[in-house]
């Protein structure tokens, strides 16, 4: 990250990942040092080649070509250009945006000064309230778009990565989770050591209650698709409380970065039908 975009987790305070369709759209709060961005973009090869920048209100903008139509080539698949093709970055000393698309960019710009309904309103303020009143540091939030198997292209990149018959077997041992409106997950550090949290929301209290008996299976008996290897060699201790129609995990584990890379690899306990 700090290579390509000139910024790494030191800088990041909160994650807020949301979806809609087609659309993906990530806003980063944190401190960031814009010159050491722009400097960065423009010396990161390949893609500094295709590099336009712009400004966006308050947001100095980079855009990398056109998303869709750049030439393919293994060379342009790099650690943050994942798919090989054009981003779209939206920079400010407080904020980072990330999206695919100039108009998305645009939208989360809007977003931001209050023009259009922004990500924290559609993944609903509460999950944000309890996940930052539960002691954690830092945290990231998604909309349950962003991670169900029935999202645009969710399953056939799951099942294209692990195989269909590993992905399929987990949905009809109900290894993955049902439906859920929004999630938050975060990392803290008490008198016992460090741990995390892993909050769902949920549209009624029905879906919370069989979500908390599915998360329990998840990390009792489940597996991590990416590694294959058992969630219990992982998790040290969970305890699991469903609230209304909320759900909430506290773990501890050896590395409670862990459930961060369930992020990085779109795997369990985030996927879901």
């Amino acid at each position: 990250m700090t290579t390509e975009l000139g910024f790494n987790w030191s800088n990041i305070d909160i994650v807020v990942e949301g979806a809609r369709s087609d659309e993906y759209y990530t806003a980063i709060s944190g401190d960031f040092d814009v010159a050491d961005i722009r400097q960065t973009v423009r010396e990161s090869e390949p893609w500094n080649q295709d590099l336009v920048e712009t400004r966006i209100d308050d947001f100095d903008a980079y855009i990398w070509g056109q998303a869709s139509s750049l030439p393919p080539g293994i060379a342009r698949h790099t650690p943050i250009h994942v798919r090989g093709i054009g981003y779209r970055l939206g920079a400010r000393s407080d904020v980072v945006l990330w999206t695919q698309e100039t108009s998305e960019l645009e939208r989360m710009v809007a977003a931001g000064s209050g023009q259009v309904r922004s990500i924290p309103s559609l993944l609903g303020s509460d999950i944000v309230d309890r996940l930052q009143g539960s002691g954690v540091c830092s945290a990231y939030f998604g909309t349950g778009d962003s991670t169900s198997i029935h999202s645009r292209n969710i399953y056939a990149l799951i099942a294209g990565e692990y195989g269909k018959a590993l992905v399929d077997g987990m949905i009809e041992e109900d290894l993955i989770l049902g439906p859920y409106h929004s999630y938050g997950l975060g990392v803290g550090e008490d008198d016992h050591g460090p741990f995390s949290v892993l909050t769902f929301s949920h549209l009624d209290e029905e879906q919370a209650k069989e979500n908390g008996a599915r998360l329990k299976r998840v990390l009792n008996d489940g597996s991590r698709l990416a590694s294959r290897d058992a969630w219990s060699k992982h998790v040290d201790d969970v305890e699991i409380k469903v609230d209304g129609k909320y759900v909430e995990a506290r773990l501890r584990s050896v590395s409670p970065r862990i459930l961060f890379l369930s992020i990085d690899n779109l795997d369990t306990p985030l996927i879901h039908e």
